[in-house]
């Protein structure tokens, strides 16, 4: 579980001497020497999904962006108990993220030796959110469930799994319309199966859209989300004589699920 955090951060992160690595794009803070190797391994995954998910949204050619001290930060704590204490984070959380949210100007990610998934799936998970994040600008652009999905795309075999996941649930009923998917902030969700729908079916219409038309048709859908177009009419201006509006990509979608 990731949550995000609203600054104080960095003063909190430093309260003890850390060890640094650095990419072109984003800084390893660590610990001990025993954690190098894991530093190096965390910087080369890290440009590699950064290099991933900006092809997807046609970010790569703003080259320049997170370079110098621009970097990305993750802070690799060498235990849970260190991580909780000093960035405030609850006992369920394996890592926390800052990109665009009010007051916060940061781009960190942190973690913990010991979390589960860290390269397969937190890492790509927040980096994803930090890039469609910088191209995009304003999050109100952005539905949540499109935020999510593009982010859980980067997650190795994610997926697969939502997809079988997905279609037990539409055999049952138990999907959400994409218009009430538009506007439903999930993380006010106390049902779990309502939480686990909402995931996975944000990752399937993601994969469905690549899967289905190709990565150019995606770049433009991003692109006209970033330029202030409504979503629907992104969807038909990217997607001309393919999907003509939100009831369109639902029923297309659910074909191939069932």
């Amino acid at each position: 579980m990731v949550c995000f955090f609203w600054g104080g951060f960095v003063s909190l992160a430093h309260s003890q001497e850390w060890l640094e690595e650095k990419s072109k794009h984003f800084s390893v803070e660590y610990r001990g020497r025993a954690d190098l190797s894991t530093a190096q391994k965390i910087l080369r995954d890290a440009e590699s999904y950064y290099s991933k998910v900006g092809d997807l949204i046609g970010y790569t050619r703003y080259s320049d962006f997170w370079t110098w001290d621009q970097r990305v930060q993750i802070y690799f704590y060498p235990d849970k108990v260190s991580f909780m204490k000093e960035t405030g984070q609850p006992e369920w959380s394996t890592g926390v993220s800052a990109s665009h949210q009010p007051g916060v100007t940061q781009r960190a990610i942190a973690s913990f030796k010991q979390s589960q998934d860290f390269f397969d799936g937190l890492l790509p998970h927040e980096v994803s959110h930090l890039v469609l994040h910088d191209f995009v600008g304003d999050l109100k652009k952005l539905p949540l469930w499109f935020d999510e999905g593009v982010a859980q795309f980067q997650e190795a075999k994610k997926s697969e799994i939502a997809d079988r996941m997905m279609r037990s649930y539409i055999a049952q009923g138990q999907y959400v319309h994409l218009d009430s998917l538009m506007t439903w902030n999930v993380r006010e969700e106390k049902d779990q199966t309502k939480v686990n729908v909402f995931y996975g079916e944000s990752v399937s219409l993601i994969n469905f859209l690549i899967k289905k038309y190709g990565s150019s048709a995606f770049n433009d859908l991003c692109r006209h989300i970033r330029d202030g177009l409504p979503f629907e009419m992104a969807l038909q201006k990217a997607y001309t004589n393919q999907l003509n509006n939100l009831q369109d990509l639902e029923d297309k979608w659910l074909r191939t699920m069932k």
